[in-house]
């Protein structure tokens, strides 16, 4: 098997997987020594993926737009990240440039 980056031989070994910044375990897959591209097995992304649902972490990263309200710009935060975070309406919030093409916002 080859790598989809760099078409160098991958090898088997485990891999170590996280989602959302939750480290869900090491899983079957195969590592590419040159670029260090790393792919799970089928069965092994099964499991991966059955850990975030357990752990409700599945799904809650999605495509949002940006709305306006007066001379502003929102972000709208769905329901369920809400929900899995324990925001309300009116709590406050740090957000902060993370560079150019990402915003980080901080619950505090």
């Amino acid at each position: 098997m080859l790598c989809p980056m760099c078409n160098s031989k991958l090898k088997k070994g485990k891999v170590k997987e996280e989602y959302l910044g939750h480290e869900l375990g090491e899983f079957e897959g195969f590592i590419c020594k040159k670029c260090g591209e790393t792919l799970l097995t089928e069965e092994s992304a099964k499991m991966a993926q059955q850990k975030t649902k357990e752990r409700g972490i599945f799904g809650l990263a999605e495509k949002t737009k940006i709305s306006r309200n007066g001379n502003s710009l929102m972000v709208r935060i769905k329901k369920q990240m809400a929900e899995y975070l324990g925001l309300t309406e009116g709590e406050e919030v740090i957000i902060r440039p993370e560079g150019k093409k990402k915003l980080v916002v901080e619950v505090i």
